[in-house]
């Protein structure tokens, strides 16, 4: 699987949650609708980007629109490069190598830490799961 993934905690968003239950509309669909949306921002950046980097297209190729999975209460987002499918290289254009340095810019297209990726990531979370409960009030 892809090493780039975001993980949502119902918890963290207590105060919507009550306005949904409120509302009486089940608040899954719409944080599964958001992440997906974040995954789309991602990969669409990071598709774009790839381009600079293309050779043989497997590292831009690996890059999946992978379903989110749901544990209990827990929503798990996997974006960017799969690892396993052909995007092993992205780690030294990312991290560097000893006679290459790393793409800042293909970091900066991930959310990795607190990058400005990460928190237009949470902005759009956040208010597409806003958008959900304003159709459905």
């Amino acid at each position: 699987m892809e090493k780039c993934k975001i993980d949502l905690n119902i918890d963290i968003f207590e105060n919507l949650q009550k306005k949904f239950e409120k509302a009486e509309v089940d608040m899954k669909p719409a944080v599964e609708d958001a992440m997906i949306s974040a995954r789309d921002y991602v990969n669409k950046n990071l598709r774009q980007y790839m381009k600079v980097h293309k050779r043989t297209g497997r590292t831009e190729q690996s890059i999946k629109d992978i379903k989110p999975e749901w544990d209990d209460e827990k929503i798990t987002q996997y974006m960017g490069f799969n690892i396993n499918e052909g995007g092993f290289p992205s780690i030294f254009l990312i991290y560097g190598t000893p006679r290459q340095k790393p793409d800042t810019k293909l970091k900066s297209l991930l959310p990795i830490g607190s990058n400005k990726t990460s928190k237009d990531i949470q902005k759009k979370i956040l208010e597409r799961i806003n958008k959900y409960l304003e159709k459905s009030l």
